[in-house]
């Protein structure tokens, strides 16, 4: 008796210190990072605003690195450079998909072309969509017909958000939209997208206010291997494309509202320019990007030219509260409450 637990002894020391082996060997092939806390991971670095933390995180981790939420491990990705090795180069390789908990109770993965495996079912619903609802031409067609979402909404307040708190760039906006109107007699959808200072406001507020911080987390289809480092099957990535919009390296004074660096600009939302990904990238990219360009675009052009607009109370725009509030989308923390004065 005492040989058999002298040995069940001996052989539980030894799987223990086969599986910490294991463990570290698996560390040595992951891109760094903070190892956190036992059970709980890096959650308490984390926090409630997880796209600033990683963001300062990639600063002493560097742009690719590993976290652990719990006991899932999750490379981020940090930088453009970082956004287009896995978003164009690995594409393919890392199409899956981590589902969260309340989407597969919700029972939406079976019918959501965003959480469906990247399959034969999923390009056939993503042909469809372009062939009916997302192309130019049905939409121009389609033109007294709109769907608002959560996203249009929250990109629509930051954007006035930001057109109050800045009134040159609020009236500049109105003239150029004015002169449209006069030669056509009302606001045009199809004139609204032809419009480069609309156009570079629409841009601006979805670079510094990001409806989807980390766009959709990707799963790893296969064994990947990024910059030297061995990514298994089945982890979760996320591309941090807020931190990648304020990223210094790209963007001059990135944390300002500056409309004016899209004019003459190249630079847009088509999952071409790394630095900039608000609709993502790849087989991933959202296949909303037309609809929601144009939604939100009218919205906020027909707000700012029937309008002016300021803040209630004779607020002192530097005390009002630009807070974010994290969750799948990035929303004010505190709703904006504007006060309308009609124009036309």
């Amino acid at each position: 008796m005492e040989v058999y637990l002298s040995y069940l002894f001996l052989s539980s020391i030894f799987l223990l210190v086969g599986l910490y082996c294991s463990f570290l060997f698996q560390q040595r092939k992951l891109p760094p990072g903070s190892r956190g806390l036992p059970i709980l991971g890096n959650l308490l670095q984390i926090g409630p605003n997880p796209h600033q933390s990683l963001a300062r995180l990639a600063k002493k981790y560097g742009p690719l690195m590993t976290i652990y939420q719990g006991s899932v491990t999750t490379i981020v990705a940090s930088s453009a450079a970082m956004a287009q090795l896995i978003l164009q180069k690995h594409d393919a390789d890392t199409s899956g998909r981590i589902i969260p908990d309340a989407i597969t109770t919700l029972d939406h993965p079976s019918y959501s072309m965003a959480w469906l495996h990247a399959g034969e079912e999923w390009r056939l619903i993503r042909r469809i969509l372009a062939t009916f609802l997302t192309n130019s031409h049905k939409l121009d067609s389609l033109c007294e017909l709109r769907h608002g979402s959560e996203t249009s909404t929250n990109t629509t307040e930051w954007a006035m958000t930001e057109l109050i708190l800045h009134p040159d760039k609020m009236m500049r906006l109105r003239n150029e939209i004015a002169e449209s109107v006069s030669q056509k007699g009302r606001i045009e959808e199809s004139e609204l997208l032809r419009m480069p200072f609309l156009q570079a406001v629409v841009k601006e507020t979805m670079r510094l206010h990001l409806a989807v911080p980390f766009l959709l987390p990707h799963k790893t289809e296969t064994n990947v291997s990024l910059k030297g480092y061995e990514i298994p099957k089945n982890t979760q990535v996320l591309v941090n494309a807020w931190a990648i919009a304020r990223d210094s390296d790209s963007w001059e004074n990135p944390t300002t509202f500056m409309p004016e660096r899209f004019l003459d600009s190249e630079v847009d939302f088509r999952g071409q320019h790394f630095s900039y990904l608000p609709f993502g990238s790849g087989r991933r990219m959202c296949p909303g990007m037309p609809l929601a360009h144009r939604v939100v675009s009218l919205m906020i052009a027909s707000l700012v030219y029937h309008f002016e607009w300021k803040l209630p109370h004779d607020m002192n725009p530097k005390e009002h509260d630009m807070t974010e509030r994290f969750g799948l989308t990035l929303a004010r923390a505190v709703p904006l409450v504007a006060v309308p004065i009609t124009l036309i």
